[in-house]
């Protein structure tokens, strides 16, 4: 009883500290004055060519398969008789959570992306210092926008599922 209790506060902690972001409570954060600013053609076409490049369900099905498979650990751990209630518990308990729930966020933002290198040919080294750099940008934004939201969807499940078992 006392692993089930332990992953019930482990899996409502990770959900509350993933939706805990000032717009998800509803506060706004402050503005500040859009200045505008006209974007250079090469960064726009990159921009669109990492946006039809990147692999978006694939991104998304792995932040799924993460917080799935911290969800699975914990509740092999519990099978086995939990974690011990000490603060090493409680450590190894948010380490089995932690790094498997966002571990998909932090890949998508760490692995680096380059553009077909057909799209550069016989560009200056102006333009493909722009477009790769546009490119590398919003492949990675695109790529953690994915997994994050795939996240967010498992463990919106997962803390369902939770509630449903405490009732």
């Amino acid at each position: 009883m006392k692993g089930r209790s332990t992953f019930h506060i482990l899996v409502l902690l990770v959900v509350l500290l993933t939706f805990s972001s000032h717009t998800v409570l509803g506060r706004a954060r402050p503005t500040k004055p859009k200045v505008e600013r006209k974007q250079n053609p090469i960064e726009l076409q990159a921009k669109q060519d990492a946006k039809n490049d990147v692999n978006k369900f694939a991104w998304f099905t792995a932040g799924l398969i993460g917080c799935a498979s911290s969800r699975a650990m914990i509740e092999l751990i519990s099978r086995r008789g939990g974690l011990p209630d000490n603060s090493l518990g409680l450590s190894l308990g948010l380490l089995v959570v932690v790094v498997p729930t966002f571990s998909p966020i932090v890949s998508a933002a760490s692995v680096s992306s380059a553009p077909p290198p057909e799209r550069l040919l016989g560009k200056s080294s102006e333009y493909v210092n722009a477009y790769v750099d546009s490119y590398g940008k919003e492949v990675k934004r695109q790529r953690v926008i994915s997994s994050a939201a795939g996240c967010g969807v498992s463990l919106l499940a997962i803390g369902v599922m939770s509630i449903q078992v405490i009732q």
